[in-house]
């Protein structure tokens, strides 16, 4: 026996569809309220939804691929050229287990005034320095880079 979590009743789970990625093997509503909903205008809506935000990304991707998202993109990448490498190679290092995920881990300030989410921050641009960082919540970090300036890149490919 299972509870739907629409309707709320207990129904065998007979009356469930099954979901290979549930946790139980079956999906969370029952056979009923999802053959409703599939039936309804919020269905109807949210199938819209989608449709519109694949066709924006597409938009997106013929922007970026024009003449003037070149433009804009050329100028990010000469304005921030090395921030956006050292992000890179952060990434990189936590995909592969160099460094442990930034949520995981607390705050180095570690005060009552942390919240958000916790994020790798870099005090040097410096490639040597690339891989050097500490975790700061989302208020510390905006916090240091108020009262800081990171120590600028050094040209290095």
């Amino acid at each position: 026996m299972k509870h739907c979590n629409k309707c709320g009743e207990l129904k065998p789970l007979s009356d469930f569809h099954r979901e290979s990625q549930s946790s139980d093997g079956l999906k969370h509503t029952c056979k009923v309220c999802r053959s409703a909903y599939e039936r309804s205008d919020a269905r109807v809506a949210a199938r819209r939804k989608y449709h519109q935000s694949i066709a924006a990304k597409k938009n997106n991707l013929k922007y970026q691929r024009s003449d003037a998202g070149k433009a804009v993109r050329a100028r990010t990448l000469k304005k921030f050229p090395f921030r956006t490498r050292a992000q890179r190679k952060v990434a990189h290092a936590v995909d592969v287990g160099v460094l442990s995920r930034s949520a995981d881990q607390p705050c180095s300030v570690a005060s009552s005034a942390c919240d958000g989410r916790h994020e790798y921050h870099h005090d040097s641009y410096l490639e040597a320095d690339w891989l050097n960082v500490r975790v700061l919540c989302g208020h510390h970090h905006g916090e240091w880079h108020r009262n800081n300036k990171p120590t600028p890149h050094d040209g290095g490919q």
